[in-house]
């Protein structure tokens, strides 16, 4: 299949009204009347087969308030290929140093992996390292953006160094001019500027800037003269530079461009990669376009060695590939150094994954490891220590020669005084020290956050691995028995993980990945796939694995033989399956796919999203034909590529994996990529996009906790959701024809929706907009909204649907409250639940006779509508049972006072009599939340049989009001014993 998909790009536009048509309504004008009655006919015809409970994602978890293992770092990016060259990766300076952040050398020595696709398929065509010496990260860097430049009259604009830029070195500045074409000149006679320790205090005055449009068939290739007499002044009072230049007199000039760098002109390498090897065929020559994957672990690092000048002291940026919790550099003072050793096989550390750390110490300066880690009640990031309940810190230990061979663990601010100093005296054997801490009091209200310490002295050795710090509740980054309580009565059947992904460039390569739970570099928490595995098979839970796309051939392979390889000691060794005598050592005998159904797969996440990145999509040629291709399909041929990989495995087949394995294709909500990925990636069993409910995913900022923002909540689904339920329904049945029979559709993330301070260039929001947000999206009408927008999905034919997120606390995307505000299930999640225990079975198509309506106006993306309905019916069987959901979109009060919100609900059965009713509800004032208190909840009754008609009311008699549904609401009947005809 070449293009056929590229046509389906307009199909959710081309589709607008096609929700008119689905549920019955009649097709002929009529004013929207929103006190008009509900009337429903339900039939026997079967729309979606075996719909079953619904699933979560999950972040990083377990029980884990510190730990450092020091494992050496996984640095891994990607980059595109810029220009033809046979043995050398060519990239821009911005892409290979990280936006200014990476140092001449800090590729040295790497894995470069060149994939291009030819006649329509993903091969790796070249596999390197980078040369000794060949890693130029040194040339000018822009100092403003791509599409901008300062304005052609300008010949003057300043620039003032940042704080955390590297003091007292030089730095070197030129300007370029640019042309109307966008060719650039030679760079002017470059000055030098040394940082001054003190800035002082001054701002700017920010040049006139121009945006730069070059003409797409433009030819011209001649750059404009370089500029004459670029000079810079300093006024060391302010920290402004301003530099000056004579005009450039060009009839085609565009304007100027400022660029810097940490090397002298004489000095700079420009921007690449040499490689060690020649290549040895034109195959192996990289070209243009080419996706270039490069690898490197680190066991040491050096900010004078790795970081650029501009991030010397940018707290984040400035530990690029820095094991996390070292206190310091390794050679910057030379009384304390660091490095990482490997533990040999005889090592009698526990799970202690491949390297310890090892502090060689010539005085008593002290060694101070701590980290922010617990706060009060009043905020919702750092964790809330329990009162009453034993805290577990332990550490691997040995030492010579120390003069005090003393460690000791201490918390600051409100613990300080309340918990005492607990002390460890190492030897010179290895040896795990254990102690515990029991908070008598529970930290209330705001406040500073506290740290957790372990401080020690020299002059002396030291050797340290596996620090951490957890609850004695359960074992180290297991759930904690009030979580797997909350996530047993969700009925949850699948658990996705979102711990192994967004990891940047500071990732994890697969031996980390099956390494113990903790035992990992670039993962929050340190979750690994033990961990998880164990977690979920305790849950009782299908496993959804997100791993990053980045992974080399045999590690894919190894991947395969760690889940799915048996292993047996009497025949087996180490030496012929490594990752499966590595999985048996960890004491997991069976494989894991003997412990799951089925697994389901996924690579990165939002492949699509820029945020994610460098673990993208983009559109590349194929190498053979010159064919584009659109970036999801790009992702269609890599998804093949890394199926194909695994698929060489000789545990794939014995495995079942074919089978077992399930892959998912993650699309986007507002376009075709995944459409496309799908249309690329014939063993995809399943293509999902986003469905949330408002929020920055719908482009719709944060709600304003009115009434307005909660009716746009309950309306989304006939707005927004049905038509492009439609739209990829129609697109599933497209790609069922010409390249997956059995493609299925799905949510990878679903659920209410929340806009977050800095993302997607969303303002910083005050506490009062992020609990007006919460009090709309966590309220009893946002639970009947998600409910709706998983069963108008289910009721199209969805047949995977994913709650974003599982877990307690914070203000977004999230299911429950803190533990210690109840651990109460938030509506939306309740919605679920109720589905999951009583809602499941074949979704049959339900016809709607009559609708109370309203006409929405335009709303962000959302496009205006008429007569949108304000009542929704679905129904599902199982066997004699048939399920009946009534789910109210109204409001009381709004949009006109004292307008009740009650619909008259009658709803045609389609059988005559049923042996017993129960009527389950979350019912009550729209607004309501379990922020604070238990105020929602799921409502039980059994009703008499003798309620029974075949037109069915909603009535006092039916546990309902005399009016109908109530606003906001969801009601489900449950109809038992029918006399409904078998399938």
């Amino acid at each position: 299949m070449q293009r056929d998909f590229q046509t389906l790009a307009a199909a959710p536009l081309a589709l607008p009204m096609v929700w008119l048509l689905l549920p019955g309504l009649a097709t002929t004008a009529l004013a929207a009347n929103p006190e008009a009655p509900a009337r429903f006919k339900v039939a026997t015809e079967v729309v979606n087969a075996n719909v079953g409970p619904f699933s979560a994602t999950i972040g990083a978890v377990g029980n884990n308030l510190l730990n450092y293992s020091f494992e050496p770092v996984q640095y891994r990016t990607r980059f595109f290929q810029e220009e033809d060259a046979a043995d050398r990766v060519v990239a821009s300076g911005s892409a290979l140093t990280s936006h200014d952040t990476l140092r001449e050398g800090f590729y040295e020595g790497a894995e470069v992996r060149v994939y291009r696709i030819i006649n329509a398929k993903v091969e790796m065509v070249r596999r390197d390292r980078v040369a000794k010496g060949g890693s130029h990260l040194s040339g000018w860097l822009r100092t403003g953006g791509e599409k901008e430049v300062m304005a052609p009259q300008t010949t003057r604009c300043q620039f003032r160094f940042d704080d955390w830029n590297r003091p007292e070195v030089p730095y070197y500045f030129t300007v370029k001019a640019v042309d109307k074409s966008g060719n650039e000149s030679a760079p002017a006679a470059a000055v030098r500027v040394v940082r001054p320790a003190n800035l002082g205090k001054g701002a700017i005055e920010p040049a006139t800037k121009v945006e730069l449009k070059i003409p797409r068939n433009s030819t011209d290739t001649t750059p404009p003269p370089a500029p004459a007499g670029f000079k810079a002044d300093l006024d060391p009072a302010t920290g402004v530079i301003t530099f000056t230049w004579s005009p450039v007199n060009a009839p085609d000039l565009a304007g100027y461009r400022l660029y810097r760098s940490d090397y002298a002109p004489e000095e700079q390498r420009g921007f690449g990669l040499v490689l060690e090897g020649k290549a040895g065929s034109p195959r192996e020559q990289l070209k243009k376009g080419d996706w270039v994957v490069v690898a490197k672990e680190f066991t040491s690092f050096s900010r004078l060695l790795h970081c650029a000048n501009r991030v010397w002291n940018a707290s984040q940026n400035n530990r690029a590939a820095m094991p996390e919790g070292l206190p310091f550099y390794p050679d910057e003072n030379p009384n304390q150094t660091w490095e990482l050793e490997r533990h040999p096989a005889s090592s009698p550390v526990r799970d202690g994954g491949q390297t310890s750390v090892k502090f060689t110490l010539k005085n008593n300066e002290p060694v101070r490891f701590a980290k922010y880690n617990h706060a009060g009640t009043g905020q919702t990031w750092y964790e809330v220590l329990k009162p009453g309940q034993e805290y577990v810190v332990e550490v691997w230990l040995r030492q010579e020669g120390m003069a005090d061979p003393t460690f000791t663990f201490s918390l600051t601010g409100f613990y300080a005084k309340q918990i005492k100093p607990m002390t460890f005296t190492a030897t010179r054997e290895w040896r795990q020290y254990t102690a515990t801490f029991t908070p008598p009091a529970l930290y209330e209200g705001g406040g500073g956050v506290g740290q957790m310490v372990l401080e020690f002295k020299g002059p002396g050795t030291v050797w340290m691995d596996n620090f951490r710090v957890y609850s004695k509740e359960s074992p180290f980054l297991d759930y904690l028995p009030y979580q797997y309580e909350s996530l047993a009565k969700s009925g949850m059947n699948c658990l996705r993980t979102h711990g192994f992904i967004k990891t940047g460039t500071t990732t994890y390569n697969m031996e980390q990945l099956t390494n113990p739970g903790g035992a990992i570099s670039g993962v929050a928490k340190e979750n690994t796939l033990p961990q998880i595995l164990s977690l979920m098979r305790k849950a009782k839970v299908t496993p959804w694995l997100q791993v990053e796309m980045h992974m080399a051939p045999e590690e894919w392979l190894g991947f395969v033989e760690y889940l799915a390889a048996p292993y047996d000691p009497a025949k087996d060794s180490p030496k012929t399956k490594p990752w499966a005598a590595k999985r048996f050592a960890q004491g997991q005998a069976k494989p894991w796919t003997a412990e799951f159904d089925k697994i389901l797969f996924e690579i990165s996440n939002e492949t699509w999203n820029w945020l994610f990145s460098p673990w993208v999509f983009e559109s590349m040629t194929d190498g053979a034909t010159g064919e584009k291709y659109d970036r999801g399909e790009v992702y269609g041929f890599f998804q093949e590529h890394i199926y194909n990989a695994m698929a060489a495995s000789p545990y794939w087949k014995s495995a079942g994996l074919d089978r077992k394995l399930q892959w998912v294709v993650g699309g986007w909500a507002i376009n075709t990529y995944g459409t496309l990925a799908a249309s690329r990636s014939p063993h995809s069993r399943f293509l999902t996009i986003a469905a949330y409910n408002g929020g920055w995913d719908e482009g719709e900022g944060p709600t304003e906790g009115d009434d307005a923002s909660l009716s746009r909540v309950l309306l989304q689904v006939p707005q927004t959701s049905t038509p492009r339920s439609a739209a990829l329904r129609a697109a599933r049945d497209e790609l069922r024809a010409k390249v997956n029979p059995a493609l299925e559709l799905g949510t990878y993330e679903a659920g209410p929706g929340y806009a977050l301070s800095g993302l997607n260039n969303q303002a910083k929001m005050s506490p009062e907009q992020v609990l007006a947000q919460e009090r709309t999206m966590k309220s009893l009408g946002g639970g009947t909204a998600t409910l709706d927008n998983f069963l108008d999905k289910a009721a199209h034919g969805f047949t995977l649907q994913n709650f974003f997120t599982f877990f307690h606390g914070r203000t977004h995307w999230v299911s429950h409250t803190a533990w210690h505000k109840g651990a109460r299930p938030h509506p939306c999640w309740l919605a679920l639940e109720l589905f999951n225990h009583q809602g499941v079975g074949d979704f049959l198509k339900v016809e709607t006779l009559q609708a109370p309506t309203v006409d929405v106006p335009a709303f962000k993306r959302r496009k205006a509508m008429s007569d949108v309905p304000l009542a929704a019916c679905y129904a599902s069987r199982q066997g004699n049972r048939l399920n009946l959901f009534l789910l109210s979109r109204k409001l009381d009060n709004y949009p006109a006072k004292g307008q009740p919100g009650f619909t008259p609900v009658t709803v045609e059965l389609p059988f005559d009599k049923a042996a017993k009713i129960t009527l389950h509800k979350i019912s009550g004032n729209p607004r309501a939340t379990n922020l604070d208190a238990e105020n929602v909840k799921i409502q039980t009754q059994e009703l008499p049989a003798a309620v029974f008609a075949k037109n069915f009311a909603l009535t006092s008699r039916t546990g309902a009001d005399d009016r109908g549904l109530p606003p906001g609401a969801t009601f489900l009947y449950v109809f038992e014993g029918t006399s409904m005809p078998a399938k």
